[in-house]
């Protein structure tokens, strides 16, 4: 029994070892690509209560913040939103504010969707 268990270690470490290469990789597919599967794969390890380290050592720097708390991760696909006839950037939001307004330092909600705000800062340059 003793001898299956010691197996079993370096096999841990490997599966542990692979998973965090694979974020590492998506984190950098993300940073070059900006595709929404890569934006898919990071919101995928994101949890409610995550630091704001961890969630910056997932994404990087974010590309836009309308406010305090709130940041834009935007992808390279577009959605097309015909009752407004405009393009709007899709990405993921992050956000640390909690339910008061005040800003946390951990993760309180996050969502891929259609980045409104992202949108208007593009068109004021």
């Amino acid at each position: 029994m003793k001898i299956a268990t010691f197996g079993l270690i370096p096999l841990l470490i490997i599966l542990v070892g692979c998973n965090a290469s694979m974020s590492a990789r998506e984190s950098a597919n993300y940073s070059t690509e900006k595709s929404l599967a890569q934006i898919q794969a990071v919101h995928n390890k994101l949890s409610i209560g995550m630091t704001k380290q961890e969630v910056d050592a997932l994404l990087g720097n974010p590309d836009y913040s309308p406010e305090d708390g709130k940041y834009y991760y935007a992808s390279s696909e577009k959605l097309y939103l015909s009752s407004e006839e405009k393009e709007l950037s899709v990405g993921l939001v992050i956000e640390y504010r909690n339910k008061d307004g005040s800003v946390s330092e951990s993760l309180q909600n996050f969502w891929v969707g259609a980045l409104k705000d992202y949108q208007h800062m593009l068109s004021d340059r």
